[in-house]
């Protein structure tokens, strides 16, 4: 063995020495190495104290120096499907548990890169292959793996978040194996750790489950008030620089988008049921469930308004849509956004949004006006700085025959003037 990795290390004897033959025998040798762990094999009775040690370890090293040469990745990808992936699937749930995260590490490298896009070399057989030995194999390990200790779960995640990129259809057979509860369940144990990779891996995974046709389980399995928590956490932070808390929030928010869009989706339906056949009493029950499940979202609206000027375009995109759909949902339950601070605030990305944005900040400011009979009284008291950066702002839509822009301002002028 050591004369192995020092032939390997060098690339000079690397390239002579790994064939056919030699993936053959090193895929045999890892998967001897669960024998060999759990016990059937007595290797230290055959060859002294300390060998299995010493054959594990030597085992990952070569499995570690393979897996950084991309030259080596590249030419030899079928045969590493053929005799290497199979042993790495047999020791995931290896009782060593070097080998174990070793076997997890090296399959998430696998898994990153045959399902990446950028690597135009890999077939599309080649990934669907390693699709089904995922499914076939890993994913009735995965409900363990996340409940053990790091790094087991980073590892299983990023298998799981490569595998679901490639096809979201899988969500279906993890939904069977009823793996969201563990999934939540880890979420909420590192929310204290909520600018870590592993909540950033967890969160990408319920975006895309997210996104599935029918997230209902995610209601089930309590997602909105652990959403709330995790927009709250963010909230208590002065200034949003990190970028990892900033893609963690960018995915916070498109769960919260996705799930809102569905519940929209939802009523509409009920209401439609209503309209046309007069019964429809079972869809909304359902539709009234799904609106109690969201409202405490609204609790969350004062922070989402102040994103509608962050930085990130994909944050103050998604807030201002998530804002306005909270507040055709459930009406007068936002009558207390009408503030000095929030319409101060919508000024702001008002006057340096695009025409679509425009249209739905308009429409939230109009919104809070009208929700309720005493918010036309308060904004005759704060709102005066509004109706004059409106003024600006019809003036520059008539300069440029900007009509329906400048209808939705004279909409609003009529309202509170």
């Amino acid at each position: 063995m050591a004369i192995l990795k020092v032939l390997l290390v060098s690339q000079t004897f690397r390239t002579r020495l790994i064939d056919e033959n030699f993936l053959d025998k090193f895929g045999k040798l890892i998967k001897l190495s669960k024998f060999v762990s759990n016990g059937e094999i007595n290797f230290d009775a055959i060859c002294g104290t300390d060998a299995i040690s010493d054959y594990i370890d030597n085992v990952i090293f070569i499995l570690e120096t393979l897996i950084q040469n991309s030259e080596f990745l590249k030419t030899n990808i079928p045969k590493i499907f053929n005799f290497i992936i199979p042993a790495l699937l047999d020791n995931v749930d290896s009782p060593n548990s070097n080998l174990r995260v070793e076997s997890l590490k090296v399959l998430s490298e696998f898994s990153n890169i045959i399902f990446s896009q950028v690597n135009d070399w890999v077939t599309q057989d080649l990934k669907e292959d390693l699709k089904y030995k995922i499914e076939l194999q890993f994913f009735d390990l995965l409900n363990d793996l996340l409940t053990q200790s790091e790094p087991l779960p980073f590892f299983s995640l990023f298998i799981t978040q490569s595998t679901l990129n490639y096809d979201i259809t899988l969500i279906d057979v993890l939904k069977v194996k009823d793996i969201l509860p563990k999934l939540l369940k880890l979420l909420q144990n590192y929310r204290h750790k909520i600018g870590s990779t592993l909540v950033s891996k967890l969160l990408n995974i319920l975006n895309i489950w997210s996104c599935s046709v029918d997230p209902m389980d995610m209601y089930d399995n309590g997602i909105i008030e652990i959403l709330k928590s995790l927009v709250i956490d963010i909230s208590k932070i002065r200034r949003l620089e990190d970028r990892v808390i900033i893609e963690v929030l960018i995915d916070i928010l498109k769960i919260i988008d996705n799930l809102l869009k569905f519940v929209s989706d939802f009523v509409k339906k009920a209401i439609q049921a209503k309209k046309i056949s007069g019964s429809g009493d079972v869809i909304a029950q359902q539709a009234e469930k799904l609106l109690q499940l969201n409202k405490s979202l609204v609790s969350c609206n004062s922070f989402l308004i102040s994103l509608f000027v962050n930085e990130e375009q994909e944050i103050n995109e998604l807030s201002v849509r998530i804002v306005w759909v909270i507040m055709q949902l459930f009406g007068t339950e936002c009558k207390d956004l009408l503030t000095e601070d929030h319409l101060n605030t919508l000024c702001i990305a008002i006057m340096h949004s695009n025409l679509k944005k425009q249209k739905t900040l308009l429409r939230i400011a109009k919104r809070m006006v009208t929700i309720d009979r005493n918010n036309l009284e308060i904004f005759k008291t704060i709102g005066q700085n509004f109706i004059d950066k409106m003024h600006i702002l019809k003036n520059s839509a008539n300069s440029e025959a900007n009509v329906v822009l400048s209808s939705m301002i004279d909409e609003i002028l009529k309202i509170i003037i």
